[in-house]
């Protein structure tokens, strides 16, 4: 009974929401390559995601459907339905491929839908995929899940042939969602950072792109990895087309040495990236299937802060950082080079009683607004909103740290408790 009470204290969530679901991590990754994505669910799961998660939807266009599922059709099946509504809709539109996902029921159900996928793809000419999604694992997962097929997609038509070379460094930079970054200010801000340091962009997987400009990205010689989900698509391209990944954000005090990393991999072949085992907190773990509990990648160059160190063999530094994983770790290396101030970074999902014990002392406390309402009052709270997590709430206080502007503004609001 205790464990039982135990484990339902540690899911249960009485202050913070539930983060974006993984159909929609998928619905983000997807939406601007001009293919149709179809989530299977009852009416309800698109209006969420285009409401709240996705902020291009009334400025740019895209194909997202609900199948509308009913009773009746969770009951009997009713595929031919689907097959129908779909094929029709696909005849209409002409997408560039058919992405049919399910969420809880459909998952539920098991309904067979690499099945369906193909029957469609063979109707009606067109590609068509699904994706293991259920609505009930983080956004990440879905990001994870959709930038790995578009990795096996461009690694199928790569030829090493074909490969040609240019006088500058091309990157690609993978895991650029608006999820996760600034949907308007954070490509920009990345392009002038690659230009600023003669490299130049190969293809940005999957912000403000095109499916023509990803399928030609294989000739980028560097992945510049953005976000833990999007690790396995790096994986996949340096395995099956040779390109070497660094995993790293270039926050303005970073910025310089990162580029010289992504220099450098042109002649070093050998220079991708080391194993190594950081911690991202106590309460911070990861939570798809790609990554081993002891696989943290970061390039050997980029030597470890001191907000890896295990909390337990140091004093404890009060300061915290919440959000994704790669994001925040490099932002708290990047204040600790800038104002020598440690960070411990903690990664969702949380227990909300274990969190709210462990930030009962905080002196400092980094993170999206709804975090807030965990923070003790004695601790500062800089507000730093994360479209995973509180959706459009808090977007006219997002934060494009990549942008030396925003970042010097930053330093100036956390200063006076550091």
């Amino acid at each position: 009974m205790n464990i039982t009470k135990t484990a339902a204290r540690d899911q249960s969530a009485a202050l913070l929401p539930t983060y974006s679901a993984d159909t929609f991590g998928v619905c983000s990754t997807l939406f601007e390559l001009g293919g149709m994505i179809v989530i299977h669910d009852p009416s309800g799961c698109n209006s969420t995601y285009t409401t709240h998660d996705e902020p291009r939807w009334y400025d740019h266009d895209s194909l997202i459907f609900i199948s509308a599922m009913t009773e009746y059709d969770a009951i009997l099946g009713r595929d031919d339905k689907l097959l129908r509504d779909i094929e029709e809709a696909a005849n209409e539109f002409h997408p560039n491929f058919i992405c049919v996902i399910p969420s809880q029921i459909a998952h539920l159900i098991a309904t067979d839908l690499p099945a369906l996928c193909r029957i469609l793809a063979r109707d009606t000419g067109i590609p068509a995929f699904t994706l293991p999604t259920n609505s009930m694992h983080p956004y990440d997962q879905g990001i994870a899940y959709a930038l790995a097929h578009l990795a096996h997609h461009v690694a199928k038509n790569f030829s090493p042939n074909k490969k040609t070379r240019s006088p500058r460094p091309r990157v690609n930079l993978l895991g650029l969602t608006p999820l996760d970054f600034h949907f308007q200010k954070a490509l920009p801000s990345l392009k002038t950072f690659l230009a600023s340091h003669d490299l130049d962009l190969a293809a940005s997987w999957t912000l403000g792109t095109s499916i023509e400009e990803l399928e030609s990205s294989a000739n980028a010689d560097v992945n510049l990895v953005l976000t833990q989900s999007a690790l396995p698509a790096a994986k996949i391209l340096e395995e099956q087309c040779g390109i070497p990944y660094i995993v790293a954000i270039p926050y303005p005090p970073l910025a310089d040495e990162i580029a010289n990393a992504l220099q450098s991999t042109r002649t070093q072949k050998s220079f991708q990236s080391a194993s190594t085992d950081c911690n991202f907190g106590r309460l911070g773990r990861f939570p798809w299937k790609f990554l081993g509990p002891q696989d943290r990648l970061f390039p050997r160059e980029m030597p470890q802060s001191p907000a890896t160190t295990p909390p337990s063999s140091r004093a404890s530094t009060q300061n915290y950082i919440i959000g994704e994983p790669l994001s925040s770790f490099y932002l708290a290396k990047s204040l600790f080079q800038t104002t020598h101030a440690s960070f411990d970074v903690l990664t969702p999902p949380f227990s909300e009683p274990d969190l709210i014990a462990t930030l009962k002392a905080a002196n400092l406390v980094l993170a999206d607004p709804l975090y807030e309402a965990l923070t003790p009052p004695t601790a500062h709270f800089i507000k730093h909103p994360h479209r995973a997590c509180s959706g459009r709430t808090y977007e006219k206080q997002e934060r494009n740290l990549l942008d030396p502007v925003e970042w010097a503004a930053l330093l100036s609001e956390m200063k006076p408790y550091l």
